[in-house]
């Protein structure tokens, strides 16, 4: 279905469902960097902690972001039901 047969709401919760797949995109992404990769040495351990700590503001903004995208999706589904 092209954007253009769509309405107003059903271009704005296309919108919101995009912005959501793009951040939980870039979610997935950082999860991933966090996995230790062969071996769990003593030193890869620790730097697997140190890049937990580093990145831990930006994925709790990631689910903050998704989150009030959830919000805004519940909001426009149930405006769109009445």
């Amino acid at each position: 279905m092209d954007s253009v047969d769509l309405s107003q709401d059903d271009k704005k919760l296309q919108i919101l469902c995009n912005s959501c797949h793009g951040i939980s995109v870039q979610l997935l992404e950082a999860l991933e960097k966090l996995k230790v990769e062969g071996g769990s040495s003593k030193w890869k351990s620790f730097r697997q902690a140190l890049r937990t700590i580093w990145t831990r503001e930006h994925i709790e903004n990631l689910e903050k972001q998704l989150d009030r995208f959830r919000q805004q999706l519940v909001i426009s589904i149930l405006v769109s039901l009445r």
